[in-house]
């Protein structure tokens, strides 16, 4: 991983402790104090929110799938125990 990629990742789960509910997107405004914290111009603001964004993406497409994987398993245990 070159420093770039590392410093996106770590960038990424340092914001993702700030959305505002658990499956939701890291809010813009979020990022927006981020890259002013950092000093961040016109830019490069632009291309980090980008990049945030579809991290972010993939992140909450991953935790959808693995909750769909989960939710037939919850069914069946729920089924069973009714038809008890």
């Amino acid at each position: 991983m070159d420093t770039a990629e590392a410093f996106y990742l770590a960038a990424f789960w340092d914001l993702t402790t700030d959305r505002f509910y658990e499956c939701g997107a890291i809010p813009h405004s979020v990022m927006k104090k981020y890259c002013k914290d950092m000093g961040f111009d016109f830019v490069i603001t632009n291309v980090f929110i980008t990049i945030i964004k579809a991290l972010d993406k993939v992140y909450l497409d991953w935790i959808q799938a693995e909750r769909e994987k989960a939710q037939p398993k919850k069914d069946a245990i729920r089924t069973h125990k009714q038809a008890e």
